[in-house]
């Protein structure tokens, strides 16, 4: 037993003299020595590292307090890793500051207790708070009240726990937000002086009736700048200014508001006598209330009736009627001319017919025994049109495609005013839009004797009658005979035209500014809550931690940097006793160790040198006994410090792990990629869902980053010791740097330059490793990904092949077509360009498959009909082409043909006996124009037929004449170039069709709100499942549909001024052919002459036709099922916005795989390059461990030759590294590790040799 007093200095009875800390000023006289303190916890840098924490989270509350504010961030980027990787990556470089703190704070804290006051072995040359996992050492801090450590190690973890809390502070997420003051461009303003009450431009412009009956019948979208009700001035953001994904933008903007007031008008029909001869009697209204008056002089207009007596006519007849009557009002003289009165009259006819008479038709001339004319229902009422100016709030919603419009009008109603503009104006541009649509729905004369007399206001009328009850089919004036709804549909009709007036005659263009507000459906980035506040709680926590480490700081404990492998020995050296106890200590293992040095308590001192007492030295005393166990069995059974990271099962784990995870990303991108996301989750804000996206993610990477730190931790402590072992080091101190405790790249640098080449690797893999987190923040996101499920719809109605009385009703198909072809409104619905598609409705059980996504869609298959022309173009032979010149009316042409006809239709001829069939199209040319493009599509006709008044061609007698027998063709076509002056640059094509119709299945993509079709997904058709049907009973596939009548009277292109459409006959291209060049798939009219395109001019009247028979299909030929019977179809819902899953990016992914890769790799040659086993006994982290390497070496023996050791002058142990390379007195020396034979035996350490004689030490004895 070795026992020790109060005296410093080894004394001959084995006693040593104890110096306190006390100044060496005072009592010796000599300068108070120079400690040294770590710059990473001095004031300077804890205040820096705290200001930065408390701007952090000053910054985290500004930003929250904007992210409140503007509901989230603009995205500048559409590049995630922006917001996923910028915070995270700040973060790992503060972590990597506080890291240096910690560490300084663990290494000090040995010396701090021994400086302090005198401590047991185990609070101070062998604890260590630098190797153990930091929970132990936080652990065992708090257990000794070694708060400071506890400090820096509680730190560490918190800016852990935030560095992986803030991979999930910034959220993407669909947002709404308001601009409340957007600078828009007002596009149209109103202007009462445009219109010109002298000019009533609006009496050839059909377009308007067309526009507003295509809207309430058939449902179209309403142009720009008009709504149902009125008609709004319209704005547009600026050019450039649209922000991405914006979803409506509102202001406030003039609107004109028609109306039509009606009231009952009590009137009376008068008759004319039965004997009466005219065709048509002068029935004239008479009206039962003296404040109005007919005109003129009181007569009015006389009622549409028939003759019985001289004519065959229908059983009934509605005749509509509308004229304009003076109404005057002693309060407002000027509304005197303002008033329209509409009748419709139930007239019932009653004739007796005899012989002959008993077979003939409606219309022919009879002369009946007996008849009659009778009244039985009589409806009229007063109208008066009127306007105002109101201030709406229109908003465009973008969300839609095309933008929904929304306007909102004024609670209170305004009497503002256009200036130049009056009631009566509107009035009268009411009354000439509707005369130019006069033949909208048919020719009079052709319907003379129709159950319906055709009146355009009226069976635009009856559309709205019909769709207040609720029907789809079979408009009629039978409802109208109601007053209340004839008033109703009345005012209904007026409103829809009118706004198409006003956008028309009294909109002017405009570029003013104007000033509104958006709504934007923006991904905008969202503060995640969680975070935000557990970073703020965080970095406040941070904050105390700083101003407690400022506060209770150790300061001035420790001569030199202990990190520095030279200062163990500089204090050894001085420390006689301690250096004997560790001599006798160096083979006891390290419980044996505790057990010795049980009842030793050590300290530290700075005291005069005992050479020189003016001199400073710094000691490490011991105080106590001890019981020096001798060592038992040799010295190859030495132990060896193996710490957890250094045993073979950590390392595989270790490099493992990245493998794995390699692999496991990889399978997961498959998934993703395949499935579309790894997994479903309800919420893009749940917890579950950031734990999986964000957190989870950024702690596994945590984890493998740990692994990686702890094998870099390892193999850099033994990275010197390795370095003396294998090979003998020049004794310059930048070849025995410490790596640890120094920043990643420096301590790269250090390892690099002194060829530590393990730590140099396992630097690396961690450093890679510290970047793990950053890329795993932006590894997963959640996206809306479209899902599908069943569903079933019902079908509605059918089609039949039947298509009565065509050659005068095609229920307003050529006003839709004219609609969709030259003012690019869209399609009605259950059609698209040529196809007819069966009616859809919800199927009553398929209510919960309903979703909010504005954007579902439904496809289905479908069976649709198609109309298709066969045709056979004719031989030049088989026409001619001759021209004509006539002074009174100008030039002209004519073409002849004679087409073969089928075996099964040799019907030519008024006698219905020819094998051909003749026709032919006579063509006015413009007074002055000796040339032009000519071309007629004709109904043709086979016989028998009356030739005086009936053609084989044409339309003379329509009502007449009857449709052909099935298999027969039933159209031809005369086109081509005529040049009156020279014939060689004529050119005429002649063609005889057959009409056929088709089924065949198609493909349909609908709108799920509302089961219109998506414009961003046309109609497939399969056109190898094309079905021909039969027209006839004897397979036949020709149909007799006559479409001629209505192309001439009804279809109308506005959108060409070219040739006349105005239905008067004398435009050399009629109407058909103008929708061949000019529709919505227009040709040059130069290929009408060109017989190298006769293949496409076929097409464009192919497609035409085709497009014009899908709306006469789906508006004649439609049966409805019943409710019992209705057909379910099988269709699939799309959802886009249905399920959020989970999607793992591709970039992250890869650069995770890279990352992960080049961590195996590093870490790999770091395991093969270093040495992990029998380096050092005992651990290297604490005072003792280091210090027994050097125990017993030559370099700490002061009195030692001094030929043997390096000349080292008193106080060496306050010199920096920086210093003693300086002065050189290590110049020439070599540090090596290893076994070393001396008087007193062998001992495993360190010592130094002369670099020039490389004594290297011997092997371990056996």
């Amino acid at each position: 037993m070795i026992s020790y007093n109060n005296e410093d200095g080894e004394l001959p009875d084995g006693t040593t003299k104890i110096y306190k800390n006390i100044s060496l000023q005072e009592n010796y006289g000599c300068d108070t020595p120079a400690m040294w303190n770590s710059r990473w916890l001095s004031r300077l840098t804890l205040t820096g590292i705290g200001t930065v924490f408390v701007g952090v989270a000053v910054a985290l509350l500004v930003l929250w307090v904007y992210n409140v504010r503007d509901d989230g961030f603009t995205l500048v980027t559409v590049n995630h890793y922006t917001w996923t990787y910028g915070p995270t990556a700040v973060l790992v470089i503060v972590v990597a500051f506080w890291r240096q703190v910690d560490f300084q704070c663990k290494a000090i804290a040995p010396w701090a207790v021994l400086y302090k006051d005198p401590g047991h072995a185990s609070q101070t040359i062998l604890l260590d708070y630098i190797s153990p996992m930091q929970a132990s050492s936080l652990w065992t801090s708090l257990k000794n009240r070694h708060f400071i450590v506890a400090a820096g190690i509680t730190g560490f973890i918190l800016l852990k726990v935030i560095t992986l809390i803030s991979t999930g502070l910034f959220i993407l997420t669909p947002t709404r937000t308001r601009q409340s003051s957007l600078d828009l461009i007002q596009t149209s303003r109103f202007d009462g002086s445009s219109f010109n009450a002298s000019s009533f431009v609006t009496l050839n412009d059909s377009s308007l009736v067309y526009t507003a009956y295509g809207i309430l019948a058939a449902g179209l979208a309403s142009p720009e700048g008009t709504s149902d009700i009125l008609a709004y001035e319209s704005f547009v953001p600026p050019h450039g200014s649209n922000k991405t994904g914006t979803q409506a933008v509102t202001a406030s903007v003039k609107a004109l508001v028609p109306a039509f007031n009606c009231e009952s008008a009590p009137i009376n029909m008068n008759l004319q006598p039965a004997n009466t001869t005219d065709q048509h009697p002068a029935d004239n209204i008479e009206l039962l209330f003296p404040e109005c008056q007919l005109l003129p002089d009181g007569d009015g207009i006389a009622v549409y009736a028939l003759n019985p007596q001289r004519f065959k006519c229908p059983t009934r007849q509605l005749s509509p009627l509308m004229q304009r009557i003076d109404c005057f009002n002693q309060s407002d003289t000027a509304t005197a001319d303002n008033w329209q009165l509409l009748t419709l009259a139930d007239i019932r006819y009653n004739q007796t017919l005899t012989g002959s008479d008993e077979s003939s038709v409606v219309g022919d001339f009879v002369q009946a025994s007996t008849w009659s004319t009778a009244v039985i229902g009589l409806t009229g009422i007063a109208c008066r049109s009127s306007y105002s100016i109101e201030t709406v709030k229109v908003t465009y919603d973008y969300s839609q495609s095309p933008a929904k419009v929304t306007v909102v009008r004024p609670a209170t109603p305004s009497n503002e005013r256009l200036d130049g503009f009056t009631d009566s104006d509107l009035g009268r541009l009411f009354t000439a839009s509707l005369s130019a649509a006069s033949d909208m729905f048919g020719n009079v004369l052709d319907n003379a004797y129709a159950e319906e007399y055709p009146n355009t206001i009226f069976k635009m009328m009856a559309q709205v009658a019909s769709n207040m009850n609720g029907q789809t089919t079979g408009a009629g004036y039978e409802a109208l005979l109601d007053e209340a709804t004839m008033i109703a549909a009345a005012e209904t009709v007026f409103r829809y035209v009118a706004v198409q007036i006003v956008k028309k005659n009294l909109m002017q263009e405009s570029q003013l500014p104007l000033v509104g507000q958006a709504y934007y459906d923006q991904e905008r980035l969202q503060m995640n809550d969680v975070s935000l506040w557990c970073m703020i709680a965080g970095f406040a926590f941070m904050t105390l931690l700083v101003a407690f480490l400022l506060l209770k700081r150790d300061r001035d404990v420790v001569p030199r940097d202990p990190g520095s492998i030279i200062s163990a020995p500089l204090v050894l050296r001085n420390s006689k006793v301690f250096h004997t106890i560790l001599k006798g200590s160096s083979a006891s293992s390290m419980d044996q160790l505790l057990v010795n040095l049980r009842t030793t308590t050590f300290t530290t001192t700075t005291k005069p040198s005992q050479d020189n007492p003016a001199e400073k030295q710094f000691v490490l005393s011991a105080n106590g006994s001890t019981n020096i166990v001798p060592r038992t069995g040799s010295d190859s059974e030495l132990g060896w410090w193996k710490p957890l990271a250094a045993h073979r099962a950590f390392i595989l784990a270790t490099l493992g792990m990245p493998l794995v995870i390699v692999t496991a990303l990889e399978i997961l991108q498959h998934k993703s990629d395949s499935d579309s996301g790894i997994g479903a989750v309800s919420d893009v804000e749940s917890l579950s869902s950031k734990i999986l996206t964000r957190y989870l993610p950024a702690l596994v990477m945590l984890l493998v980053a740990s692994l990686f730190d702890s094998l870099d931790f390892t193999i850099a402590v033994l990275a010197p010791y390795v370095a003396m072992k294998i090979k003998t080091r020049s004794s310059k101190f930048p070849r025995l740097a410490s790596v640890l405790g120094l920043m990643p790249f420096h301590a790269l640098w250090t390892a690099f330059h002194h060829r530590y080449w393990g730590a140099f690797f396992a630097g690396s893999a961690a450093l890679l490793g510290s970047v793990l987190t950053i890329v795993s923040s932006g590894l997963y996101t959640i996206d809306p990904v479209p899902s599908s499920s069943a569903t079933q719809l019902m079908r509605t109605d059918s089609f039949t092949t039947a298509w009565g009385n065509s050659v005068l009703n095609d229920s307003g198909a050529a006003v839709l077509l004219s609609l969709s072809e030259s003012l690019n409104l869209t399609y009605p619905r259950f059609t698209y360009e040529e196809l007819a598609l069966p009616r859809l409705q919800h199927a009553i059980d398929q209510a919960e498959t309903a979703t909010d996504d504005s954007n579902a869609t439904i496809s289905v298959h479908l069976p649709s009909f198609r109309a298709s022309l066969n045709c056979t173009s004719l031989r030049a032979s088989q026409f001619n082409l001759t021209t004509s010149y006539n002074p009174k009316v100008g030039p002209g042409a004519t073409i002849r043909a004679a087409a073969p006809l089928p075996q099964s239709c040799h019907l030519g001829g008024s006698g219905g006996n020819l094998t051909t069939i003749e026709f032919e199209q006579s063509f006015q040319f413009p007074y002055t124009q000796n040339s032009s493009y000519v071309a007629k599509m004709l109904n043709l006709h086979v016989g028998p037929f009356d030739p005086v008044h009936e053609l084989s061609e044409g339309e003379l007698s329509p009502s007449t004449q009857k449709d052909n027998p099935p298999g027969c063709p039933s159209l031809g076509f005369l086109y081509g170039f005529v040049d009156v002056n020279d014939k060689s640059r004529s050119q005429a094509t002649a063609l005889m069709c057959y009409q056929q119709m088709e089924q065949l299945p198609v493909e349909v993509t609908l709108v799920q709100s509302d089961l219109s079709i998506s414009l961003n997904t046309p109609p497939i058709p399969d056109e190898s499942e094309v079905k021909v049907l039969a027209s006839g009973p004897n397979g036949e596939t020709a149909f007799q549909y006559r479409i001629q009548v209505h192309m001439d009277r009804e279809l109308s292109l506005f959108n060409q001024t070219e040739y006349d459409s105005s239905g008067t006959g004398t435009s050399t291209v009629d109407r058909f052919f103008q929708g061949v060049l000019f529709g919505k798939t227009p040709i040059p009219q130069a290929w009408l002459a060109d017989v190298s395109h006769a293949r496409e001019v076929m097409s464009a009247i192919q497609a035409f036709y085709r497009r014009y028979m899908a709306q006469a299909i789906s508006a004649n030929l439609r049966v409805p099922s019943l409710a019992s019977e209705a057909a379910l179809l099988n269709g699939t819902l799309t959802n886009y916005n249905g399920i959020l899953r989970v999607r793992q990016n591709a970039a992250s992914k890869i650069t995770l795989q890279i990352l992960l890769g080049l961590m195996f790799a590093c870490g790999t040659l770091a395991v093969g390059l270093s040495t992990l086993r029998k380096i050092v006994p005992h651990n290297p982290c604490t005072i003792a461990g280091v210090m027994m390497l050097w125990a017993g070496s030559k370099f700490c023996e002061t009195d030692a030759d001094g030929e043997d050791i390096p000349f080292l002058s008193n106080g060496a142990e306050f010199m920096s590294d920086k210093e003693l390379m300086r002065r050189g007195v290590l110049e020439g020396w070599s540090f090596r590790i290893g076994w070393w034979q001396s008087d007193h035996g062998s001992r495993y350490g360190v010592d130094v040799v002369r670099h020039d004689t490389e004594k290297d030490p011997g092997e371990h004895p056996e």
